[in-house]
């Protein structure tokens, strides 16, 4: 997860339990922090922060862009763009081991 404050570097845990991003040095502190529900948060062995759009909102997501309307090519390349970025979101949650869950 890179920095809010700076977007470059990488969060890591502390053992004050707060994150400290590696380049500027801001400390987040999880219970304060905004996640999007549809996220999952995780601390991988390195002790660094990530987070990944669940598998069941990327497909969600993949479902909401086959009803954008047809015939405008701009819409099309638009959708395109977004559908192949809700298939990387997707393959990044799945190898990282979140369920598969389908929208109903």
């Amino acid at each position: 997860m890179t920095c809010r404050d700076c977007g470059i570097g990488p969060y890591g845990a502390q053992p004050s339990g707060l994150f400290l991003c590696d380049q500027c040095g801001h400390l987040l502190d999880l219970d304060t922090a905004y996640f999007d529900p549809a996220e999952v948060v995780v601390v991988d062995t390195d002790g660094n922060l990530l987070h990944f759009l669940s598998p069941y909102a990327c497909l969600k997501w993949m479902d909401d862009i086959s009803d954008l309307p047809t015939g405008d090519w701009a819409l099309a390349m638009q959708a395109l763009a977004q559908f192949k970025r809700a298939a990387k979101e997707l393959e990044a949650a799945l190898r990282a081991g979140l369920p598969y869950s389908t929208p109903a």
